[in-house]
């Protein structure tokens, strides 16, 4: 079952909490000149080491992970997945440790989505052949569409024509599931299969799943999965505001705005700017943990 979505402490913990920090700061001589949120609130340091704490677990969990022949191509898939997490998370951490560290949002980003990938991949354990064959011809078309945007482009501009490399997902599906369906029987019948819908609906544009959108995914993974409560919601809210904040914008509000010497305006990111995107990337690294171990359930 995914994680069970962040939570904040109760009125109790949060007394707790706040009575041990303030303990901690008369001990060390440190509470004078510190106001109680600076106290509670880790700093950017200790949001790293979390989240580097996380990837190391996470490489853990596919570091040796046992591929099963019988469904090669959707471990695979799954694997890929979850390098994705993994290098979109170690991203969020050396962006954040740079000048701008709210632009890694969209690492963070990348990071969640792929985690949902996982997610709905793993989601129904019938349809985890057909969702892997589904990910992989999503992929050829979109590549295909590329090559053929490129040509277009070429020829309206006025380019000179250059040949455009690449074999079509047709002639590499016939390829590929011939070597697949020596150890997983039947799967180029489903592999083609996917790729003559995933043609007809063009779901390559939107999501490999054909589920349209992640805020349908994330509905689809709470119902499959039977996840807690709020799941979807709070999923939706944190994928809506990773969103947001990883498109141009005025961020009014998250920019410190002042003037310098020479009386000139003067833009620069604020302090904590790096608590989101490092936060986002951490519960990517977690659902993905957590998606290796639904799949080590499924075949042990």
């Amino acid at each position: 079952m995914p994680n069970k979505p962040l939570q904040p402490p109760s009125g109790e913990e949060s007394r707790r909490t706040c009575e041990n920090c303030e303990r901690r700061s008369r001990l060390s001589g440190r509470a004078l000149g510190r106001t109680h949120e600076s106290q509670c609130m880790p700093t950017k340091t200790e949001r790293q080491a979390a989240l580097q704490a996380k990837l190391e677990l996470l490489h853990g969990s596919f570091t040796g992970f046992p591929i099963v022949l019988a469904h090669g191509l959707p471990d695979y898939v799954l694997l890929q997945f979850a390098f994705d997490v993994f290098e979109q998370a170690g991203a969020t951490i050396l962006v954040t440790s740079g000048p701008s560290p709210r632009a890694a949002v969209a690492n963070a980003r990348a990071a969640f989505e792929a985690a949902l990938d996982m997610y709905a991949l793993i989601a129904e354990p019938s349809l985890y052949d057909e969702m892997g064959a589904f990910v992989r011809v999503c992929e050829l078309l979109a590549q295909e569409d590329l090559r053929s945007l490129r040509t277009k482009a070429t020829s309206v501009a006025g380019l000179p024509s250059r040949p455009v490399e690449g074999r079509s997902p047709d002639e590499i599906v016939h390829e590929e599931s011939r070597a697949w369906e020596v150890d997983q029987e039947g799967v180029s019948v489903v592999y083609k299969r996917a790729l003559t819908v995933a043609r007809g609906d063009r779901r390559w544009k939107s999501h490999w799943s054909g589920l349209g959108s992640y805020t349908n995914v994330l509905e689809y993974v709470e119902r499959k999965h039977g996840a807690v409560t709020g799941f979807k919601e709070i999923g939706a809210m944190w994928y809506r505001a990773l969103t947001h904040q990883s498109h141009p914008g005025l961020r009014t509000g998250t920019r410190l705005t002042a003037h310098n010497e020479a009386g000139r305006l003067a833009f620069g990111p604020k302090d904590g700017d790096e608590a989101f995107p490092l936060a986002m990337a951490q519960v990517a690294c977690e659902h993905a943990i957590d998606a290796m171990r639904l799949r080590r359930d499924l075949f042990h």
